[in-house]
């Protein structure tokens, strides 16, 4: 949580239960922001569903050795700029699984998008006929 400035006035002028009163007010209004900040990128990424790591059985899915579960869940190889990609056949979780890890991105403040492979090529082939690509 960031750290909360009150103004000189108001340690001058207030009790101790009135700045307690308003450090909580300022807490928790700061709190309702960065809910609302997540949601806000949650939504823009596009997820089909809402999908966490809890309950996920990783038995199904095989990473690669150069990614744990653990880099996974918490987005180490985010920061060390390391790709992501899931294949495998059918019904085997990499939809929750990239959902999961995207959710996770955008609670730690990722901009996030998420793309089937049929609707990122198809989106591709729209911005080539239009000579316009999105950001």
């Amino acid at each position: 949580m960031r750290s909360l400035y009150i103004s000189e006035t108001c340690v001058e002028k207030a009790t101790d239960e009135q700045l307690q009163f308003v450090l909580e007010l300022l807490a928790e209004e700061i709190k309702r922001r960065e809910e609302n900040k997540v949601k806000r990128a949650i939504k823009r990424a596009n997820f089909p569903a809402y999908k966490t790591f809890n309950g996920y059985e990783f038995k199904t899915v095989k990473l690669p050795t150069i990614h744990s579960r653990e880099e996974l869940e918490s987005l180490d190889f985010v920061a060390m700029k390391k790709n992501l990609v899931l294949y495998d056949p059918v019904g085997l979780g990499k939809t929750h699984m990239a959902i999961a890890t995207g959710i996770a991105a955008c609670q730690k403040g990722y901009k996030t998008k998420f793309f089937t492979v049929t609707g990122l090529v198809l989106e591709l082939m729209e911005a080539k006929n239009n000579n316009v690509l999105e950001t």
